[in-house]
């Protein structure tokens, strides 16, 4: 306890919950033991199917977000890494300040949450999603709000659902995987914690994430392939949602939700284009008669 608490106080952010985020990890606690209690048909109004649309399943549009699948030892892995990155200047310091507190938090947090996720898969996988809604959500309803951070996660929710359910209605069989393997079920957090994790990357802005080297905005990039790989090795929906939380994310925070912005931007795109061209069309020649004349002049011509 004590070396937690060494920790915990060489944390470099606010470790409080702000109420909008404990609010939206009860709902998830609530909703992933209610599926699990309720079972039979029951299961459909808060999960999205083949019958959602058609049978106007409408609370699976909400809820579906919030059924927590069942986790295993790779979110495990994954929450490690990114707690690692981002607290890896604390961590650094406690190596040389406090290493026996460090190495017992570290133990502790490696061999219990690795028993859990091996034979408690379900367990694993709530607490999983439920540290991942821990790390992001806070920042951003610090930022934003928690009224703008739940109307996010609703329009990021809502919209992705709304696209599973409609592919489920045409063929259920796009639970499945591109290369014909997997069939991951296209329910749970995964594209909210997408979108959150896709708004901490455009709100980095230029900064360098040490480990991918790489730009934070390019992060969303790296998100998209990820969904692309899941689509492809994992299930074709649960992927496409997931790529589909990431871009509706970008459109959100950079604004291109609204039309008219929308339109500048491509109006702007296609002008570079053109100058581009057209730049590429410059010559430099040395013009005059005389042999000592060393005026410049620019000449065009149509690349």
């Amino acid at each position: 306890m004590n070396s937690l608490s060494a920790l915990l106080r060489r944390l470099p952010f606010d470790v409080r919950i702000p109420p909008g985020t404990i609010a939206l990890i009860g709902a998830l606690v609530a909703v992933t033991v209610l599926a699990h209690i309720v079972g039979g048909g029951l299961v459909s109004w808060l999960v999205i199917g083949p019958n959602t649309l058609p049978g106007l399943r409408v609370t699976a549009l909400g809820l579906n977000s919030l059924v927590e699948p069942g986790g295993s030892a790779l979110n495990y892995i994954i929450v490690l890494a990114i707690g690692a990155f981002f607290l890896q200047h604390t961590l650094r310091q406690m190596w040389y300040g406090q290493r026996n507190d460090l190495i017992a938090v570290g133990a502790a947090l490696i061999i219990a949450p690795l028993i859990i996720s091996i034979f408690f898969p379900a367990i694993w996988g709530l607490a999983a999603s439920a540290i991942l809604l821990t790390w992001f959500a806070p920042g951003l309803e610090r930022r934003w709000g928690r009224q703008r951070l739940w109307l996010f996660l609703a329009i990021i929710g809502g919209v992705t659902n709304t696209i599973g359910a409609l592919l489920l209605w045409i063929s259920p069989s796009v639970v499945g995987a591109i290369a014909g393997q997997g069939g991951v079920p296209p329910f749970g957090p995964g594209p909210l914690i997408d979108a959150m994790l896709t708004a901490f990357a455009l709100s980095m802005g230029n900064q360098r994430l040490a480990v991918l080297n790489i730009e934070a905005y390019k992060l969303a990039y790296v998100l998209m392939a990820f969904a692309g790989f899941e689509m492809l090795f994992s299930g074709f929906a649960s992927g496409l949602m997931s790529l589909t939380a990431v871009v509706l994310a970008w459109m959100l925070i950079r604004g291109m939700w609204r039309p008219k912005l929308l339109i500048d931007r491509i109006r702007l795109f296609f002008i570079d284009r053109r100058l581009a061209r057209r730049r590429k069309g410059l010559k430099v020649v040395q013009g005059g008669k005389g042999k000592g004349d060393r005026t410049l002049h620019r000449d065009w011509s149509p690349a």
